[in-house]
């Protein structure tokens, strides 16, 4: 009986699942066409009953099985990645010491313990951007409207080309504690500066 028929002769529309189960069914009774639909709309000794329990119970097993299929190819796709980042991490290190990266003298010329020490120490202020700008002018003489108040500094290493890489990232505020206690990292007029205890440092990056 094809599917269509069955549909027909029921008014009922089912899934190709459950139709799956209705044409097993149909094969095992020895009844016509006409008979197995009509007991089927009826439900008689609980036939449609029956047959949705057991495609149900025959989904639910399907799906478990994919389940458990998705998460074996979940684990395979994670071990290759760790397999593979294992091997650019090894990759990197032998390219790394061909390349015999050292720390340079580029970026920031103050370490950041002494920062964290300035910003957690009793008196310190956390300047505003104009206020920055005006201690600048004051102790340089460079013109606030052309200076810019930069809030991340860099650590950086070279290799023996002379190419240089970021090491450590690091935030930022301008602070200002005593005469000969402050930070401030700023650019002017395309030159790159930190203000570190009063005195003026050039920062290359």
């Amino acid at each position: 009986m094809m599917r269509e028929e069955f549909e027909k002769r029921t008014g009922i529309f089912v899934t190709s699942r459950l139709y799956e189960e209705i044409e097993r069914r149909y094969m095992e009774l020895d009844i016509d066409k006409d008979t197995f639909c009509k007991n089927y709309k009826a439900n008689k000794d609980g036939l449609a009953e029956s047959i949705q329990m057991y495609a149900d119970m025959e989904e639910a097993k399907e799906n478990s099985e994919r389940e458990k299929e998705l998460e074996s190819l979940k684990k395979e796709l994670a071990d290759t990645k760790e397999s593979c980042k294992k091997r650019v991490d090894d990759l990197q290190k032998k390219l790394d010491k061909e390349l015999e990266w050292k720390p340079c003298d580029g970026g920031t010329n103050y370490e950041q313990d002494r920062y964290e020490k300035l910003a957690g120490s009793v008196g310190t202020k956390e300047l505003q951007e104009h206020e920055a700008k005006n201690l600048i002018y004051e102790e340089f003489g460079f013109a606030p409207e052309k200076v810019k108040i930069i809030s991340e500094v860099s650590t950086y290493e070279a290799n023996k080309y002379h190419q240089m890489r970021i090491v450590e990232r690091y935030k930022r505020k301008p602070l200002y504690n005593a005469t000969d206690w402050n930070y401030i990292r700023f650019d002017c007029a395309g030159w790159q500066y930190e203000m570190v205890n009063g005195s003026l440092r050039d920062y290359a990056s």
